[in-house]
């Protein structure tokens, strides 16, 4: 692995993670906002919008879990938190290898000591990496939020 090229990359790339985490503290805020712990009336305006069933259905809004946990796991995770790390993901994708060889700064890494396979091994570590400092910072962004709007309530077992 290549530790400059490592730093280089979460450098180059910290905005765009960022943005993505902003807009999901944002869902999660709106989210838990919704939450009614007595009887889902939120929820309940929700599907009286007289939207189809299989719409409802796609965005995982049909689970009928009272606790905020079913709650957040029907709601959010349904397809929000599927959808939005595709984001990212795919834009990260594209710039760790091809914007290297389009730039040609693939072709100077390559005329030092650097091998292509060490090249791609650093850049599918910083994609990993990164994935997985999303999911743990979008998990802790939950459990916040969730406790700081319902005390107790979410069962973290």
């Amino acid at each position: 692995m290549l530790i400059t090229l490592y730093k280089r990359n979460w450098k180059a790339h910290w905005k765009l993670l960022a943005a993505i985490q902003a807009v999901i503290a944002l869902y999660f805020a709106v989210i838990t906002g919704m939450y009614d712990p007595a009887d889902g009336s939120a929820l309940k305006q929700l599907v009286a919008m007289k939207l189809p069933e299989a719409f409802i259905a796609a965005f995982g809004f049909s689970a009928r879990d009272n606790s905020l946990l079913g709650f957040l796991a029907s709601y959010l995770y349904g397809f929000l938190l599927l959808a939005l790390p595709l984001i990212p993901i795919i834009l990260l994708s594209n710039r760790l290898m091809a914007a290297l060889v389009d730039r040609g700064a693939m072709a100077s890494l390559l005329s030092s000591a650097v091998t292509r396979r060490q090249v791609a091994l650093t850049q599918a570590l910083f994609l990993i990496s990164a994935v997985m400092a999303m999911a743990l910072l979008t998990s802790a962004i939950g459990i916040l939020m969730s406790e700081a709007s319902f005390p107790g309530l979410l069962d973290q077992a």
